[in-house]
């Protein structure tokens, strides 16, 4: 595992496998029989994520079955101290370059701010597909623009070939990247697994 010299941050390889079905992690590891073509996500909550934190070794054989899976997504609000913050974004970021180091085909999962705090990105792989979460993000008009801000700074600095969103096309909050023709692949709804509505420019 390849670890970010500046930021001390594990450093996750370019992924290019658009998935075909997102199912979230408690789910995927409940059903008895889960569709193993798609990705497992953590967009769940922080508790939810502890659970394979605390013990990933249990997990593994499971998630390795799957297509791939998304890096894990602990909590990284600006009303969080930094320290805190850090910590969660070094975590998201350890589970995916783990995962990768195992063979496991793993997304980076990308949250950041319009500005400031690198090590938010530091690690990420550039000219890759790569995967946000926007259930919970958009509706609260500070909470959208703060989103906004980021999808505008991780196309400029991360250069993706593609974008999946867990979440909806709500609010114009992915204009930016149209605009610069990056291809969305978007995967609706609160059910075990949603199938992608590709958005091409």
């Amino acid at each position: 595992m390849i670890i970010d010299q500046t930021s001390g941050m594990p450093v996750m390889w370019p992924e290019s496998n658009v998935p075909t079905g997102m199912v979230p992690f408690s789910v995927a590891m409940g059903q008895k029989n889960p569709d193993y073509s798609c990705h497992v996500h953590f967009f769940e909550n922080d508790d939810v994520i502890e659970r394979f934190w605390n013990n990933p070794w249990r997990y593994l054989e499971r998630l390795s079955r799957f297509a791939g899976v998304v890096a894990t997504d602990y909590s990284t609000g600006p009303s969080m101290p930094d320290p805190v913050r850090r910590y969660n974004v070094y975590r998201n970021q350890l589970t995916g370059a783990w995962m990768q180091s195992l063979g496991i085909a793993a997304l980076c999962n990308v949250r950041c701010p319009a500005f400031g705090h690198d090590y938010f990105l530091a690690g990420v792989p550039r000219h890759s597909l790569i995967c946000v979460g926007e259930v919970g993000c958009v509706k609260n008009r500070y909470d959208r623009n703060r989103f906004e801000g980021g999808i505008v700074r991780a196309v400029q600095e991360l250069e993706p070939t593609g974008i999946v969103v867990v979440g909806g096309d709500s609010y114009g909050v992915f204009d930016y990247a149209r605009d610069c023709e990056i291809p969305l692949y978007f995967f609706r709804g609160k059910a075990a697994q949603a199938h992608a509505r590709v958005a091409h420019v």
